[in-house]
């Protein structure tokens, strides 16, 4: 099964397209990735699994999960480098939402380094 999801994430292409719209959302996440987390969060009943909705708890899980990933087993590193072929609404509006509210690069750079939401710089690099 992760074989298929990292397959599934590797070809999963998604930017930022000047707009955060749910149907974006939707792209953004690969379903075999969607229905893993689903099962997790909810069990591995079949009804559930059958079921189409996703809560916003489903989708604010996996998009973390895609912003991360990375085609090959990397060394631990200091720094994050995070591929914007693979950059989430979700992680995309916390940055904007965090860079509108507070301004504060240290701030940003920290959920950044955790994987959270994308850099300051390139929050800077959209809004301009």
């Amino acid at each position: 099964m992760t074989e298929i999801i990292r397959c599934q994430l590797a070809s999963t292409k998604t930017t930022f397209s000047g707009s955060l719209v749910s149907e974006d959302i939707d792209d953004s996440i690969p379903p075999p990735l969607l229905r893993m987390v689903k099962m997790i969060k909810h069990g591995p009943d079949i009804e559930s699994q059958l079921d189409n909705i996703s809560s916003k708890s489903d989708l604010a899980l996996t998009q973390p999960l895609m912003f991360n990933y990375h085609t090959n087993r990397q060394k631990m590193t200091v720094e994050q480098i995070h591929s914007a072929d693979h950059e989430t609404p979700f992680c995309v509006y916390l940055g904007l939402l965090l860079f509108a509210k507070t301004r504060k690069r240290q701030l940003i750079d920290a959920l950044f380094q955790h994987g959270l939401c994308i850099s300051y710089d390139r929050v800077l690099e959209i809004s301009t």
